[in-house]
């Protein structure tokens, strides 16, 4: 029996999950534990005189520190890069090749076929990691011919973006600022697209009466436009995404422009991307 969109859904979103794990344990978490591994690598490769390295630079005895030095220093380089390479999401990703490999090949068309004849969108995690697999399959010796990697529009973006954009509004149709954000595409989140979302930032729900037409980066890599209309309390001032609203129609990876009419002086709002779906095990 063939598999079902929802065993490949639940199957995707548990490795996109232990995903997840790996890059919260390992690379953001470690930033901030105590100690941190910044602290690690700056112990053994600092130059002050309480630090590895340091300690040899700092001998009074110059030929132990001639003799000793390069080896130091070969150290220091090789515990940064040892600790860069396990708080490496690319590293955690090759651990399920070989299973994504089987998978595509137990599925007729293959998996990217699969999602698109289903509707289906897996998590940026999982498409990162077959994307990777598939860019590297025949020199791996997995394929004698590259798969077919995952478009974007089978993807989602594996945390929510925020945020794409910018506006505060100065007058009817004009602002005093309409720009990109500091997350200005789903790139930063994985790549994919997802629903856009829109909401209100200052203090005070909207007027209303508002037009923005919304310009943004499709699924195709082409620019569509969305339009949103706000209306008297909608959207509402709770500066956050979870709250936003729908922007309809506007699916996509990241906003190209912003223009509005029937605006009202000192509104503020932004434009930001759900998590579409959050992974679990």
């Amino acid at each position: 029996m063939a598999l079902t969109s929802t065993q490949i859904q639940q199957f995707t979103d548990s490795i996109a999950k232990s995903c997840d794990d790996f890059n919260n344990a390992f690379i953001l978490n470690t930033a901030n534990n105590t100690p941190t591994y910044s602290t690690i690598v700056a112990g053994v490769g600092g130059t002050g005189t309480s630090q590895t390295l340091g300690r040899v630079l700092n001998w009074l005895d110059v030929t132990s520190e001639v003799t000793i030095l390069s080896t130091m220093q070969a150290a220091a380089n090789n515990v940064s890069a040892y600790i860069a390479s396990i708080r490496s999401l690319s590293g955690y990703y090759q651990q399920f090749y070989p299973v994504l490999n089987t998978l595509d090949l137990a599925i007729a068309g293959g998996l990217n076929a699969f999602l698109t004849s289903s509707s289906l969108q897996i998590s940026a995690y999982v498409a990162s990691i077959f994307n990777n697999f598939a860019s590297t399959a025949v020199a791996s010796g997995l394929r004698s011919a590259s798969p077919t990697q995952i478009a974007i529009a089978n993807f989602f973006p594996y945390a929510a973006v925020d945020d794409l954009w910018d506006l505060t509004c100065s007058g009817a149709s004009t602002f005093s600022v309409n720009a990109v954000g500091s997350n200005p595409s789903t790139a930063v989140s994985g790549g994919g697209i997802a629903q856009l979302y829109i909401y209100k930032v200052n203090a005070g729900n909207a007027v209303g009466g508002a037009t923005f037409i919304i310009s943004y980066t499709n699924a195709f890599g082409t620019t569509s436009q969305a339009t949103y209309t706000t209306s008297a309390g909608t959207p509402s001032a709770s500066g956050s995404l979870a709250a936003g609203f729908s922007i309809i129609g506007a699916i996509g990876s990241a906003v190209i422009s912003v223009s509005g009419s029937g605006m009202t002086n000192g509104e503020q709002y932004r434009i930001g991307a759900r998590l579409v779906r959050a992974p679990v095990y």
